[in-house]
């Protein structure tokens, strides 16, 4: 069955759900409530489980926690520390779901290596996401130079922001998993707004090296 095993896939919507996004006090991007209405939309699954489990975060994304706090999920965070393989001949569609099951399935079994002492029945939700430039899978930039490079590249230009999202029962190892992807023009960067950026280091947090919800907002 390989890495698809126990795989379930869901386009519903639950009622009522998305309503909860709609917060005077917190200002959501696009990218956001597609992100939310996609957790909602899995969290319709194993709402059951939500209310009875502990909920794990597989992800140390600051933007990740900020998420599922809008959603009013209440979760901590077990770091994966996955270390991703973008080179895999996938669609990129496919290779962001596959790394999110996978950072689930990590944490899930270094669960069960505690010999149940931590929340063997948890559920668990881990997140990865890539940006698609011409055919092109980029991560998070390894470095400021990779970066500017990145940046310089996306100047004025489309490209796509793919988001895979898992949600695991770990007593059963059953899954839930989807993805989002929202397209995103960038005006034309100068040169000393990449660098001012750069300088930041946000861009080595995330994939594509900026964050749309931070300081990259003013680029789309």
């Amino acid at each position: 069955m390989g890495w698809m095993g126990h795989l379930v896939l869901s386009d519903r919507l639950p009622a009522g759900l998305r309503a909860s996004t709609r917060s005077p006090s917190v200002v959501l991007t696009k990218e956001d409530r597609r992100a939310l209405d996609t957790i909602f939309s899995c969290i319709g699954e194993y709402s059951m489980l939500f209310r009875m489990r502990k909920v794990i975060l597989a992800s140390a994304s600051y933007w990740r926690r900020e998420l599922l706090k809008r959603a009013g999920v209440r979760f901590t965070v077990e770091v994966s520390g996955h270390r991703e393989n973008l080179k895999q001949k996938l669609l990129p569609k496919m290779l962001v779901k596959k790394l999110a099951l996978e950072k689930a399935r990590i944490v899930a079994l270094r669960l069960r290596r505690r010999q149940a002492k931590r929340h063997p029945d948890a559920v668990i939700i881990a997140a990865d996401t890539v940006a698609v430039l011409r055919g092109r899978v980029i991560g998070k930039p390894k470095n400021l130079a990779e970066a500017r490079r990145i940046l310089t590249a996306l100047s004025g230009a489309r490209h796509s922001l793919l988001t895979g999202f898992a949600i695991l029962d770990a007593k059963t190892g059953r899954a839930v998993v989807k993805s989002v992807t929202t397209n995103v023009w960038f005006r034309k960067l100068t040169k000393e707004e990449i660098e001012v950026y750069v300088q930041t280091k946000e861009p080595l947090t995330v994939a594509g090296g900026y964050a749309i919800q931070g300081g990259g907002a003013s680029f789309a």
